[in-house]
């Protein structure tokens, strides 16, 4: 074969060569068209170093070593094939530097649309961060362009001005109907507004307070605002600014409240008429209030700085610092009676109250309370004191006179019970004898006078006898036990009632609870008022009694009698306790006054009350009321 022959066929691989687009393709074809085009040379592709019994051509560019074609020595090669071999081999080189600079670019571009796609999936996801972060803040933010026109807002902007979105663009910091005003109530001019500001000095603008008409709550709202101007890369003047603000009226109302609290507590504490005091942990005083001028007569700046003991005496000051010790300690202490010494010299009689006192880190530092001047009480108790040995005394004279007075009094009793009624039967004795000897002597009239001096005389004897039955009952001394009134009541009745009186009457008995009584005289508390019911219903032919009780709100018990009897008129209630005193003669009912009187005397010797109810022709009723029993005396 000729060698322009082979030139022309190497031309035609090449060619062939340069339209694929994998470098193993390339090697592998050339490799194959070589061994055809030279039969008499076997071509190999090696990618390492060759031995040196064989002829090797690189196959490479100024970037790139590719490998390595490979001839077998079977017979020499001549320089023209050499020169084509080498010729063919550079233009191979060349294509496989083209496919590997494509194969690059691929993946440049490949890496590079996968970077692109990368960062605008970050970009999206900031954007809806930003977009979620920007809606859900707490904090209100206003976008305002160079001109100060609102541009866009959040959510809680809305909430905060009271305004949606589409009610603010295009307003200014100007506008009128912000109604802006200073902390002081003055107007907050619009180009004052930190916005305004940032956009014409191109600084931030931090803390500043504000009030904002709310028109959606009808109230300002305190709004605290930070302006932040944003510059274009290149630019001196911003293109726009957000201001960011929080809603600070709870807040500012928290600290308004806080100050009228603290001068309130100022205010009471200056005026206070009690000692309001601190002391730190070396008992020294730290704070006085004006109280303590008026009460020991020194300046508060005299005392300020003085421990307390600079007051006292050795032996109140040695006590107290022990109580101090105590506070010192975590304790509190109360009601501590302790005495000072005055400007003067005067002794001033003072109680405290005091508790530690903690630091920011919880440390005990000191101590704090209250004290009140207790000199004039203690004067007064002394006072007291000595009134109550001279009252005591007199006490114990009266006592004396009345156990004297009683003892007089029960001689008396006995010289009426003896002296009185020893003429009292001579009298009725001899006028029997005068009745029985002398009868047919005597005319009707002589008898008849007779009678009147034996009834007479035995009445004064009954007068006698209820007379010294009340002085007893003044004189006795209450025996308190549980009484069964309910058994006591039906006991009496069945004893003082007569077989036809048990007949005619009507009684009803109702549950009477038990109470606490001297026993004997509330016996005879209902012998006196069932006697009474019994007396005066005897001139009816139809007779009821109804004997009952309630517990009242101060657990005392009230019982009563009521009858359908002759009955009394209202304005007379009192008079039918008195001694003696009567609403009726002995003709129509027989009685001396006293049976009441011993009721009255009896229930109020227990502590209780007696009173009546009564209509004329309608009965009456009687009532008393004693303790019910304790707790202890039911168990009993």
């Amino acid at each position: 074969m000729l060698m322009p022959d082979i030139a022309h066929d190497l031309l035609l691989l090449i060619t062939n060569l340069s339209q694929q687009k994998e470098k193993q393709n390339i090697l592998s074809l050339f490799v194959q068209g070589m061994n055809t085009l030279f039969p008499n040379v076997a071509f190999t592709w090696m990618e390492g170093d060759s031995s040196p019994d064989q002829v090797v051509f690189e196959v490479q560019t100024r970037n790139y070593l590719f490998g390595h074609l490979v001839v077998a020595p079977t017979h020499p090669i001549s320089e023209e094939e050499r020169s084509l071999i080498q010729n063919s081999v550079q233009m191979v080189a060349v294509i496989l530097e083209r496919i590997g600079h494509e194969t690059e670019l691929k993946v440049y571009k490949y890496d590079l649309e996968k970077l692109v796609e990368t960062k605008t999936h970050n970009l999206v996801l900031r954007e809806i961060k930003f977009r979620n972060l920007f809606e859900s803040m707490a904090q209100g933010v206003v976008y305002q362009d160079a001109e100060g026109k609102i541009t866009s807002t959040n959510s809680s902007a809305e909430r905060i001005l009271g305004l949606s979105l589409e009610q603010m663009q295009g307003l200014t910091s100007a506008d009128p109907r912000w109604h802006a005003i200073h902390e002081d109530g003055s107007p907050f001019p619009g180009n004052e507004h930190p916005s305004i500001v940032a956009l014409k000095t191109g600084k931030e603008v931090n803390n500043v307070l504000m009030g904002v008409f709310n028109y959606a709550l009808e109230s300002y709202t305190w709004i605290n605002i930070h302006a932040v101007p944003q510059f274009r890369l290149g630019e001196e003047k911003p293109y726009e600014v957000f201001t960011t603000f929080e809603d600070v009226t709870s807040r500012k109302q928290n600290f308004e409240l806080l100050e009228r609290s603290e001068a309130l507590y100022h205010d009471l504490v200056e005026t206070s008429q009690d000692l309001i005091w601190q002391c730190d942990s070396k008992a020294r005083y730290t704070y006085l209030n004006p109280a303590w001028e008026e009460v020991f007569g020194y300046k508060t700046e005299e005392m300020l700085g003085k421990t307390f003991t600079d007051f006292q005496s050795p032996e109140y000051a040695a006590r107290d610092l022990k109580e101090f010790e105590r506070l010192l300690q975590g304790d509190v202490v109360k009601g501590l009676e302790t005495v000072h010494i005055g400007k003067g010299g005067n002794e001033i009689h003072l109680v405290f109250n005091a508790k530690y006192v903690r630091n920011e880190e919880r440390k005990i530092v000191g101590t704090r309370g209250t004290a009140y001047d207790n000199t004039e009480r203690r004067k007064m108790e002394i006072m007291l004191a000595e009134r109550n040995l001279v009252i005591e005394q007199q006490v114990i004279d009266r006592t004396a006179e009345l156990e004297f007075a009683n003892k007089e009094l029960e001689a008396f009793a006995y010289s009426i019970s003896h002296d009185l009624r020893a003429p009292l039967r001579a009298i009725e004795g001899f006028s029997a004898i005068l009745l029985e000897r002398y009868r047919e002597n005597l005319d009707a009239e002589g008898q008849r006078f007779l009678d009147i001096v034996r009834r007479s005389t035995m009445k004064m004897d009954t007068l006698i006898t209820d007379l010294l039955d009340l002085s007893r009952v003044s004189r006795r001394e209450i025996r308190l036990s549980p009484v069964r009134m309910q058994e006591m009541a039906e006991s009496v009745y069945q004893e003082i009632a007569s077989p036809t009186e048990k007949e005619e009457v009507d009684l009803v008995i109702g549950q009477l609870p038990h109470c606490t009584a001297d026993e004997l005289l509330i016996r005879q508390v209902w012998v006196n008022i069932l006697s009474n019911a019994l007396k005066y219903t005897g001139k009816l032919k139809k007779r009821s009694i109804s004997i009952g009780a309630r517990t009242e709100m101060d657990n005392n018990i009230t019982y009563w009698v009521k009858d359908n009897g002759v009955g009394f008129d209202n304005k007379y209630t009192e008079k039918i306790f008195g001694v003696f005193q009567r609403l009726h003669t002995d003709n129509e009912f027989e009685g001396t006054g006293v049976g009441l009187a011993i009721v009255d005397r009896i229930i109020k010797h227990h502590h209780g009350k007696v009173w009546a109810e009564g209509e004329p022709g309608k009965g009456a009723t009687f009532y008393f009321s004693l303790p019910a029993l304790t707790k202890d005396e039911k168990g009993k």
